[in-house]
C-alpha cells in the first residue's frame, strides 16, 4: 500500500517495526555509477545507507514531514505477517562510508533518502 496516500487521505498504516530497510534513492545510485566509472576501481562496490532504520521508523518520518499525527503509523510485527524467524534480514547496511569517502561523496542519511522521496528537503 502507499503509505503517502493513505496518510494523507486521513488514514492509518502499518509499519514492521522489527524489520529494517538501509534505503537509497536513485539519485545516490546514479551519483556512485558514475564516480565509479570515472574513476575505474576494481573489485567488489556495495552502497546502502548509512544505518539501518526499521519500516515504522521510514513510515513515522514520513507522517511527520507531512504533517500527520504520528500515531496514524502502527507499529506490526513480521510474525503478524506469516513470515518466520529469521525470514527477515537482521541487518541491511553495507559499510560503505570509506568507499563514498574516496569519491568525495557524502555518506547516505536513510532520512534524506524519505525526504528525497517526498520531494523534500532535508530537515532535522
Amino acid at each position: 500500500a502507499d503509505w503517502l496516500a493513505q496518510l494523507r487521505a486521513g488514514g492509518e498504516v502499518a509499519a514492521f517495526a522489527d524489520m529494517v530497510a538501509a534505503p537509497i534513492g536513485l539519485d545516490q545510485v546514479v551519483t556512485a555509477l558514475c564516480a565509479i566509472a570515472r574513476h575505474g576501481p576494481s573489485g567488489i562496490l556495495h552502497l546502502s545507507a548509512r544505518r539501518d532504520v526499521t519500516y515504522f521508523e521510514i513510515a513515522r518520518r514520513i507522517a511527520n514531514r507531512i504533517g500527520v499525527a504520528a500515531d496514524r503509523v502502527r507499529p506490526t510485527g513480521a510474525a503478524e505477517h506469516g513470515i518466520g524467524p529469521g525470514e527477515a534480514p537482521a541487518c541491511t547496511t553495507l559499510a560503505c562510508d570509506e568507499f563514498l569517502a574516496g569519491f568525495g561523496l557524502a555518506p547516505i542519511e536513510p532520512r534524506d533518502v524519505v525526504d528525497a522521496v517526498l520531494g523534500l528537503g532535508s530537515s532535522e
